[in-house]
């Protein structure tokens, strides 16, 4: 009885912890790390890649379970409301097992700050599959021309 109630605590403890450190913005990348290797995160990474020139993102990032590359957007229908930007990446799983994996993406301007995003969910992948994933998102057309360039925000991967 004693373990579980020092168990309940740590628990306990690490929760607070995360927490904390989330509230202060304290997170560093070696941080996503150990909480991966110890089961506290399921493979969430994000990646924030350099600007680019033109509409290509220089992404090609591996990690620990999954590797993205080739990011890359266009504007393939305008209308007098909105613009729609379709874009594409290269997604491989770099693991064992089937991963269901969910990616944001950002659009951003030309100072870096997010314009509109899209989350493509879910996209199942066999071991060691490699696939190009599409998606796209309609933007007001008062704010369209303010995109300058994509991002991947976020993958995160449950092991199915």
């Amino acid at each position: 009885m004693k373990n579980k109630q020092y168990f309940l605590i740590l628990i306990g403890l690490t929760i607070f912890l995360a927490a904390f450190m989330v509230g202060c913005g304290g997170y560093t990348q070696q941080d996503l790390d150990a909480a991966y290797r110890q089961g506290y995160i399921d493979g969430l990474n994000a990646l924030s890649g350099e600007p680019s020139s033109g509409n290509e993102a220089k992404t090609s990032v591996p990690v620990r379970n999954w590797e993205i590359s080739n990011l890359k957007y266009q504007i393939t229908e305008k209308t007098n409301s909105w613009w729609k930007f379709s874009w594409q990446a290269t997604l491989k799983n770099n693991t064992s097992s089937v991963v269901e994996f969910y990616i944001t993406v950002n659009f951003l301007d030309r100072s870096g700050y997010i314009v509109d995003d899209d989350i493509e969910i879910p996209l199942v992948f066999s071991p060691g599959e490699q696939r190009v994933v599409r998606g796209y998102t309609l933007i007001d057309v008062d704010i369209a021309s303010d995109v300058h360039d994509i991002e991947v925000a976020e993958v995160t991967a449950y092991p199915q």
